[in-house]
């Protein structure tokens, strides 16, 4: 877990693109593969980061609950896309939703904000915070 979460536009697969700074917004979480599981996070749907995830051209996020609920309602989101409006060739696909958790970057939210995690694997960074679990 790199211990910093930054919002971001993105666009969604298949659908009109908004007026430029319309795009709905997320936050980004770079995690490792035991980051669920070390916070306790359930999965909903479809599945967690695997080794595999580091190589290919997709990249693959787990979202939140509320992202998938309010960027596809009524649908799976799993195998949906989304790309950030600068780089509409690298689109991230679903695999996985987990429970809406709160951090202390969004801790004073009355509503869970949409969430995305994405492998640090894929995108290292020098920043880094380590959750234990006892």
């Amino acid at each position: 877990f790199n211990g910093f979460t930054w919002q971001q536009r993105f666009l969604v697969e298949g659908r009109p693109d908004p007026v430029p700074g319309t795009e709905p917004m997320r936050a980004v979480n770079l995690v490792n593969l035991g980051f669920f599981d070390a916070l306790g996070l359930t999965l909903v749907e479809g599945r967690l980061f695997t080794p595999a995830d580091v190589t290919g051209d997709a990249t693959a996020i787990v979202i939140n609950e509320t992202m998938a609920r309010e960027v596809w309602p009524g649908r799976s989101a799993i195998g949906q896309r989304i790309a950030h409006p600068n780089r509409r060739t690298q689109w991230q696909e679903v695999v996985g939703v987990v429970r809406d958790v709160r951090f202390a970057t969004n801790f004073a939210e009355t509503t869970p904000s949409r969430q995305t995690y994405r492998r640090m694997a894929r995108e290292p960074d020098r920043r880094l915070a380590l959750v234990v679990r006892t």
